[in-house]
């Protein structure tokens, strides 16, 4: 019993440093068998010390290349104004996590989201009064050298009211970036976001990010296109920028409208203005304001195209 005891001493000592909890992720190859993190006895078989071991081991490695991202989540408010005013209170949420491949170069970013819409529409439109959204956002993001850099990512979901669950509720948007960096200040994308929406089912993912000095930086890229001005920085290194740009709105969703199943695309575009903290390394936020126009209310089947009237926006969003 004691020489059993010695052993698995020994062994624990000397097998331990193989895999450092701490060590650097881009130290820990993936394809690192237990045979190679542990030595085998003499007889070719593990005994229960090394068997337990390794599987910490191996726990130790997989945890050490997944990183929590934080909780986002923002709100917004769309008041109804005017015969054809159609409001809207939005509370949204998502849970990012980035687990690295050999290198922080190449992750695979991992979010789960849902989001919830509280619609006020005229009655002849007659919509539902709640629509929601479920999805699941997998991401690469790979940096391949000093020049290039590559964004792929897909957003399976479900996107209901609630009473209707066919196959038509299910959408797959997905985008494919590349990023060249031409200079240091100025980088190109290229690429094309898939919506999977009835109205637009592509849009255009090209332009560029230009930032002249370290205060302001000009992000000419759709569909997002905005222009940023860092106007303060406290002391801890979190940044608060003013901002202005665009954006395309709206969604589909599967709902149940006159006894039946029918698909609903909201279109409209928002021209706003913010403050934002970006954080180092804790709490981010953004307050906007803005104006929301191009409105319309697509129906299926039958094809029927609904104006609401033109509104203004606030938003609010927080991350941790």
């Amino acid at each position: 019993m004691l020489a059993l005891i010695v052993f698995s001493l020994v062994g624990w000592a000397k097998d331990t440093p193989a895999v450092e909890p701490s060590a650097p992720v881009s130290e820990v190859e993936p394809e690192t068998s237990i045979s190679q993190s542990l030595e085998s006895p003499p007889t070719g078989e593990f005994t229960p010390v090394e068997e337990r071991l390794a599987t910490q081991s191996i726990w130790r490695d997989e945890w050490s290349r997944w990183k929590w991202r934080g909780v986002l989540a923002n709100s917004s408010f769309i008041p109804t104004l005017g015969n054809q005013g159609f409001g809207s209170t939005d509370i949204e949420f998502s849970i990012p996590f980035m687990r690295t491949m050999g290198s922080e170069d190449r992750a695979l970013m991992f979010s789960p989201g849902a989001g919830v819409h509280f619609w006020n529409a005229p009655a002849s439109y007659r919509l539902p009064e709640t629509v929601y959204d479920f999805s699941f956002d997998v991401g690469l993001r790979w940096r391949a050298n000093d020049r290039w850099r590559f964004i792929l990512g897909v957003t399976p979901g479900f996107f209901t009211d609630g009473q209707a669950w066919s196959g038509e509720g299910f959408r797959i948007p997905a985008r494919a970036l590349a990023i060249y960096q031409w200079s240091e200040t100025l980088s190109l994308t290229l690429g094309a976001v898939y919506l999977n929406r009835n109205d637009i089912p592509v849009v255009p993912g090209i332009g560029f990010t230009w930032t002249p000095t370290e205060y302001l930086k000009v992000d000419a890229n759709m569909p997002r296109p905005r222009i940023s001005y860092n106007f303060f920085e406290e002391a801890g290194g979190a940044k608060w920028w003013a901002y202005t740009g665009a954006a395309l709105g709206g969604g589909q969703w599967l709902v149940e409208r006159d006894g039946r199943e029918e698909v609903i695309t909201l279109r409209q575009f928002n021209l706003v203005a913010g403050i934002e903290r970006r954080p180092i390394p804790y709490v981010s936020m953004f307050l906007e304001g803005g104006w929301v126009f191009g409105r319309e209310v697509e129906i299926q089947t039958p094809k029927e195209t609904l104006i609401p009237s033109d509104s203004f926006i606030v938003r609010f969003g927080i991350g941790y």
